[in-house]
């Protein structure tokens, strides 16, 4: 399965919580992927538990599209096109671990945005855990780590929701509040719990142990390394003019799918149109992300323009009379040396 969310949503805490699940139950059919796992660190402490080969493989199809996780795209990816479809088909043998054994996990946050591009590498659709967060915690995360202001924050917080809402389905995926996991809500094992029974196919499952043990996971990963007070954060991004509308629209649209209790049905309606605030943030900061890019790329051929000047001289030294005049000297000089 894939466990996705927007960055600083709390997708390491749930598949920590779903990884523990699986290990308690002593799955036989589950099997991990043997891949190097990143390791944790100051902004993610209790690890990412996401594998360097899936970070890399998502990078890299962001890059085609001239995009990074800091700029998402407006609208959806037309995975089947010709070129790009054709890169994927060369990516299949190096998914084969994952293509031919069931009830792996793994996670990324940009899985958001390249999920079905997964379709076409794995040939099956993999099964989601979604999780959602609060706009402006979310904003003030990306504050603190990347420093994001708080409209650039907000347009990643819904554009990667949007793409999110939809891969999503009713039947077979699963969608989370971060908050419920915090609190520890009674649901949150019972929803999980049928998640997981729905995926284990080959052997009956006990439903009530599973759920107890979603349970104790629970217990023992959200502890206080997950929290951390952004009060004195979110104060100072709230008396910010700018993105104000934006946060009170995105605060809106998180409100209306708490309160379905995290509804998948809900999840897509509330994502179904993108406000013009989101529209206008997105010009901006894809114009700065453009801007960025045209001046690297002239940057780049400045440099291999003066580069090749330098090997263009180098090589009329090389051929020139004196240069073989002196070939003799430069000879002994070297033997000198020796």
């Amino acid at each position: 399965m894939f466990v996705i969310g927007c960055h600083r949503s709390g997708t390491s805490l749930l598949a920590s919580i779903l990884t523990q699940t699986k290990a308690e139950c002593k799955d036989k059919t589950a099997y991990d992927i043997p891949n190097e796992r990143l390791r944790a660190q100051i902004d993610n402490p209790g690890g990412f538990q996401e594998s360097k080969q899936l970070v890399q493989a998502n990078e890299l199809m962001l890059s085609w599209l001239g995009i990074d996780w800091q700029n998402p795209p407006l609208h959806p990816i037309n995975w089947k096109n010709s070129e790009i479809f054709q890169r994927l088909f060369a990516w299949r043998n190096d998914f084969r671990k994952y293509a031919l054994h069931l009830d792996w996990l793994d996670k990324d946050p940009r899985l958001c945005i390249t999920y079905p591009a997964y379709i076409h590498l794995l040939l099956k659709r993999v099964p989601i855990a979604a999780i959602i967060r609060d706009p402006l915690e979310v904003c003030c995360s990306l504050h603190a780590r990347d420093g994001l202001n708080i409209s650039h924050g907000l347009m990643i917080w819904f554009l990667y929701n949007q793409h999110l809402s939809k891969h999503l389905n009713d039947s077979y995926d699963v969608l989370i509040a971060y908050q419920d996991l915090l609190d520890n809500k009674n649901q949150i094992p019972s929803r999980l719990s049928k998640f997981l029974c729905q995926r284990n196919l080959k052997q009956k499952v006990d439903e009530t142990f599973i759920r107890n043990s979603i349970a104790n996971s629970m217990n023992s990963n959200v502890n206080a390394k997950w929290y951390r007070s952004n009060s004195l954060i979110s104060q100072d991004l709230w008396n910010m003019q700018e993105g104000k509308i934006l946060l009170l629209e995105c605060q809106e649209i998180y409100k209306q799918i708490i309160e379905s209790d995290c509804q998948i049905s809900k999840f897509r309606t509330a994502f179904s149109n993108t406000p013009e605030t989101i529209r206008e943030a997105y010009s901006i900061y894809s114009f700065n992300m453009h801007r960025k890019t045209e001046t690297d790329l002239n940057s780049r051929q400045d440099s291999e323009k003066e580069n090749t000047i330098l090997r263009s001289q180098l090589e009329a030294i090389k051929q020139s009379t004196s240069w073989k005049i002196t070939a003799p000297v430069r000879w002994l000089a070297k033997l000198i040396k020796v």
